[in-house]
């Protein structure tokens, strides 16, 4: 999925992705992190709230742009 597609009346982005046109870059095991607040923390005074997330980094690069494109299509 991809937050680049779009879709306006009756017209549609479809990505289309071939196989080694992009690439992920390596980044070490340090730049991900897990977050956990405890019960109680922030603004909640009857500790009825506790939260877990994790964030990340991500890279990629693409490696030829011939296999990628973008169709667009109408609905008839």
């Amino acid at each position: 999925m991809s937050s680049e597609a779009y879709s306006t009346g009756g017209t549609y982005s479809n990505f289309i992705i071939g196989q080694n046109a992009y690439a992920r870059i390596a980044i070490d095991d340090l730049s991900s992190e897990l977050v956990i607040k405890p019960l109680g923390s922030g603004q909640d005074p009857l500790n009825q709230r506790q939260t877990m997330g994790w964030k990340s980094f991500f890279g990629s690069v693409i490696l030829d742009d011939g296999w990628v494109v973008n169709l667009t299509a109408t609905q008839a």
